[in-house]
């Protein structure tokens, strides 16, 4: 080969090799991007649902603790454990702008109340949940009853906002 076309073989090598590594560039740094964006997308109501999973699992919380076998029966209250002290002992690391209301009931008679008193369910954040739970009162008897879960959260107070549509509350 003559000099002329060794150096347009080394060129075409060469815009070759570049058009590889402009791409290689350009998918990894797409890749590095993309992985940053799924980190960063945090469902806004995942700290009220972990609220909710505490107050209807946790031990710690409100849940019956059976002495005899050392378990937890998840979806039934201790009656005695349902006070106010315990509430706030169990939403002590919340965030202060999720405010909770607790309303046992059993026939739509509220058997007791538990929750914040700047409590406001007015607001546009506002949202309401039910549970069917068994409850063991004082004389150790297990009755039916319902679990009503008042949630507000100040942070999401736009109106029409994604998470307003979400929660059903437009």
């Amino acid at each position: 080969m003559n000099k002329k076309g060794l150096a347009t073989y080394d060129m075409f090598h060469i815009i070759i090799f570049t058009i590889f590594v402009g791409l290689f560039t350009v998918n990894l740094v797409m890749f590095f991007d993309a992985k940053s964006n799924d980190i960063s997308t945090i469902p806004s109501f995942t700290h009220e649902q972990i609220l909710i999973s505490r107050i209807l699992y946790s031990p710690s919380c409100f849940m019956y603790y059976d002495q005899t076998s050392g378990r937890t029966i998840t979806g039934m209250i201790d009656i005695n454990k349902f006070t106010q002290e315990r509430f706030e002992g169990c939403m002590l690391s919340r965030d202060p702008k999720i405010t909770m209301k607790l309303s046992l009931t059993k026939n739509n008679e509220i058997l007791e109340t538990l929750g914040a008193p700047d409590f406001i369910k007015k607001t546009k954040s506002y949202r309401k949940e039910l549970y069917n739970v068994n409850v063991k009162d004082r004389n150790d008897n297990i009755i039916n009853a319902e679990l009503i879960i008042e949630i507000q959260n100040d942070k999401y107070k736009t109106s029409n906002s994604v998470m307003e549509k979400v929660l059903g509350v437009i």
